[in-house]
């Protein structure tokens, strides 16, 4: 299990900033048991391990406490190479009658006691997002990072009555987006805990807002190789996929050039709050975490059919946060300024034709309609076309939308008519 990996990658790292020389095991003994397992507070949940049930009747007095004893009997299994998901996170079921025993093989493995103990490492550095799944990322920063958070997690905790332990994953995926502040500046957090069936839980974070904050981190990098599992009843994984950061930060990339750094339109945080309408798992379908994933919840709906709803979009004061996230984003996936214009161009010729009509007729504006509710490429041409001799002041701009309609690829079309139909709107409610 990659758990592992990650876990002997972090531990590498660690002893060479510490000037150290733990083992997978000494470490996890004399460092990872105090901060996860000190009380009954615990860090993180383990499926199957001796720290999701009790110890033998006695052996928390033999011991000294509940947790010395659990540690006790995960020593000795691990001793006894009972390679499992109790013992190595991850891993398979232990026989044939449990849930995850479709993981069971007759294959040897070279899966060792230094391998057991460094999933526990690892999977303690996964990060949570929304939908259950866990994220490990292959970099020695931010592993670093997410260790630092341990301690705080710890004292967060403790300093809390009645709040849900066992949250590691979520908790590294809010100290990743808030760690470096905090540990810069040493003010609360920015987040509390939300009360879920009736017990107060620290809140997980969307995947694309971890997405963004990666995006942010690695900007220098064309491909960021992540990969996601989830470990419950039955374990699934996804695998590994790859983020594109350079195709995220074009939407704050935009939004810089649109707006010239204003904050008053679309602030850079707002984006970041970007509500998508793919959930991880269907994100991940698509092959890479880029801008087709984080594609905006609503906007589907104001697309013109078949590619989405087909509703027309009424520009105000209440909808423009709206307005602006979809532009950012239709405008980021064109990657074109000359598009945006031409949107602009056609949008406002559009608004002109309109006005044109004969008084009591409403032949243009029925026109004007069917442009911008084209099913498709070849119906958007010919309408476009019907319009070229009506409108001669824009009778270039026409043509040169037409061209760049043509040549474009296919799945840019919907997304170009779609910026058309938002800028008609705007412009409509100026007027």
């Amino acid at each position: 299990m990659y758990t592992s990996y990650i876990g002997k990658k972090f531990l590498a790292y660690y002893n060479r900033c510490e000037k150290k020389n733990f083992t997978a095991a000494a470490f996890f003994e004399d460092k990872f048991f105090k901060i996860f397992f000190k009380d009954e507070g615990h860090l993180m949940h383990v499926a199957n391990s001796p720290f999701h049930y009790a110890p033998e009747k006695g052996a928390a007095a033999s011991h000294g406490s509940k947790s010395k004893a659990q540690l006790v009997t995960l020593k000795e299994r691990i001793q006894e190479h009972r390679v499992y998901m109790g013992t190595y996170v991850g891993g398979p079921a232990e026989d044939m009658d449990a849930t995850t025993s479709g993981q069971l093989t007759g294959m040897s493995n070279n899966i060792d006691k230094e391998d057991m103990y460094a999933s526990w490492i690892g999977a303690a550095l996964g990060i949570g997002v929304k939908g259950g799944y866990v994220i490990l990322i292959d970099d020695e920063e931010v592993l670093w990072l997410l260790y630092k958070g341990w301690e705080h997690y710890r004292s967060y905790l403790e300093q809390r009555d009645g709040l849900k332990n066992k949250q590691i994953e979520t908790w590294n995926g809010n100290w990743l987006c808030h760690g470096p502040e905090f540990l810069k500046t040493r003010r609360r957090l920015p987040f509390e805990p939300e009360k879920v069936m009736g017990k107060w839980s620290i809140p997980t974070q969307p995947w694309a807002q971890i997405t963004f904050e990666l995006a942010k981190r690695f900007h220098h990098l064309d491909s960021l190789m992540m990969y996601a599992y989830n470990l419950s009843q039955t374990n699934t994984t996804l695998g590994f996929i790859a983020l594109v950061p350079s195709e995220v930060n074009r939407l704050f990339e935009w939004r810089e050039e649109i707006f010239f750094g204003e904050d008053t339109l679309l602030k850079a945080s707002q984006i970041e709050k970007l509500e998508t309408y793919y959930d991880f798992r269907a994100a991940c379908k698509l092959g890479v975490i880029g801008l087709k994933a984080l594609e905006p919840k609503a906007l589907r709906m104001y697309m013109p059919k078949p590619f989405g709803g087909g509703k027309e979009f009424v520009y105000s004061k209440d909808t423009a946060f709206y307005f602006y996230t979809f532009k950012i984003w239709l405008i980021a996936m064109l990657n074109k300024d000359e598009l945006l214009t031409l949107a602009d161009e056609v949008a406002a010729a559009l608004i002109e034709f309109g006005r044109s009509d004969k008084k009591g007729r409403t032949i243009k504006v029925q026109l004007s309609k069917e442009i911008r509710e084209s099913r498709g490429l070849t119906q958007f041409v010919d309408k476009l076309t019907e319009l070229l001799d009506d409108v001669p002041a824009v009778r270039d701009t026409l043509r040169k939308v037409v061209e760049k309609a043509i040549i474009m690829p296919s799945d840019h079309f919907p997304l170009f008519l779609s910026l058309i139909r938002f800028q008609f709107s705007y412009r409509s409610s100026e007027n």
